[in-house]
């Protein structure tokens, strides 16, 4: 772990104290230390605001600063109280809806396994409302799709993104999910995202449901029960969103981890981790995830790591803006990321392959907008090149 000289030479001041109140929570720091460092240290709480804000981490600080009675301006304290409560409110409404959801499926003879949201919370933070979510993630079936949708409409819900079912098989080939949007009555516009496998094609292979399925877990939250993951199942899927996918831009993504690591550590299955981590080629990406657990927040793991990040890597976490905003191959900044980030000269070459070829598929938009007249998925195909080429060109002429 960083010593806190080492993070003041790697950080902003905000940053320092976000680090240090996030170990605390693990108890890898103590309240004499960030004590210290606050009387110390000129730190600005607008600053420290926006910075939790865009890493989604305000009611898990809020919790730690009221858990160890700590003295922060006035003004920040207040905004974070103000979130935590409403989130508070939040994950318990989203908690009904995910039960509500899994059941309504079952019934149905829909397998749904939830993952991160609020079972995740509940189980690895001990509170479902430390943890900022706005999306019920539910693994499914791909053979279920069709019906699940079904069951979604029938409840009320809204496609925020889906496909005509003409296009259904074409589609799960290439694409990962659908979503639907809980109905308005709700305190929040929730999603609901149906996955039948975790990452889109551009990303790489990975396991899907049928993996998944056979590590689940039976636990009662909140006198509910749930057919969870077990605590690798739960990794290898918390990680392929935050890590594998999203290159862990957020320092939630990072509390994720740790909050697992701190409680299930020893239950892991190290071994089948690293050889996932292997065979799907993305080493590199999983060992971050250990590795910024335990330089930044203290938390020790029996994952050997194998590729080590260098200091701009690890300063990249918590920087504000947002290190990367959209992961699609068409944003340039995340694809000169994620290509670094491949094991290999393989695995760049084939990640960039995968995006141009991916970039030419037809999109969810094209899909609806061809329903209408009933196109054939051949002829969108061969048409969305030319478009993709077409609104280059004229993006150049403008500019």
């Amino acid at each position: 772990m960083y010593p806190t000289a080492k993070l003041k030479q790697m950080f902003t001041s905000e940053q320092v104290l976000i680090i240090l109140l996030c170990r605390l929570y693990f108890n890898t720091s103590t309240k004499e230390e960030l004590e210290k460092y606050l009387n110390e240290t000129n730190v600005d709480s607008d600053i420290t605001w926006k910075i939790a804000s865009a890493h989604n981490i305000r009611p898990f600080l809020y919790h730690v600063i009221q858990e160890h009675q700590l003295v922060v301006e006035e003004s920040l304290l207040t905004k974070l109280k103000q979130f935590y409560l409403e989130n508070q409110l939040r994950s318990l409404e989203q908690f009904a809806i995910c039960h509500d959801v899994i059941t309504s499926l079952k019934k149905e003879g829909i397998d749904a396994i939830p993952f991160k949201g609020t079972t995740f919370s509940a189980i690895y933070y001990g509170n479902s409302g430390l943890r900022e979510s706005t999306d019920i993630d539910l693994l499914i079936s791909s053979s279920t799709v069709l019906n699940a949708e079904k069951v979604l409409r029938d409840k009320s819900f809204s496609p925020k993104l889906a496909v005509p079912s003409s296009y259904i098989n074409y589609y799960r080939k290439y694409f990962k999910e659908i979503v639907y949007t809980a109905p308005a009555k709700t305190r929040s516009g929730y999603s609901v995202e149906l996955h039948w496998k975790l990452l889109n094609y551009y990303i790489g292979d990975y396991p899907g449901f049928e993996f998944f399925n056979t590590r689940r877990n039976k636990v009662m939250i909140k006198n509910l029960e749930f057919n969870t993951l077990e605590p690798t199942g739960d990794f290898l899927a918390v990680v392929s969103n935050h890590f594998i996918k999203d290159l862990g831009v957020k320092f939630k993504y990072l509390t994720d981890i740790a909050c697992l690591l701190h409680k299930k550590d020893k239950q892991l299955d190290h071994q089948l981790i690293a050889e996932i981590a292997n065979d799907f080629s993305c080493r590199k990406k999983m060992d971050a995830a250990f590795q910024l657990t335990e330089l930044l927040l203290g938390i020790k793991s029996d994952y050997v790591i194998r590729y080590k990040l260098n200091d701009q890597q690890i300063n990249a976490v918590l920087s504000i803006p947002l290190d990367i905003i959209s992961f699609l191959p068409s944003d340039i900044k995340f694809l000169k990321r994620s290509t670094a980030a491949q094991d290999n000269l393989r695995g760049k070459i084939n990640f960039l392959l995968r995006s141009a070829f991916y970039s030419l598929l037809p999109t969810d938009n094209d899909l609806n907008n061809a329903a209408s007249i009933k196109l054939p998925i051949s002829l969108l195909s061969i048409a969305r090149p030319f478009r993709v080429f077409a609104k280059a060109i004229s993006g150049r002429k403008q500019s």
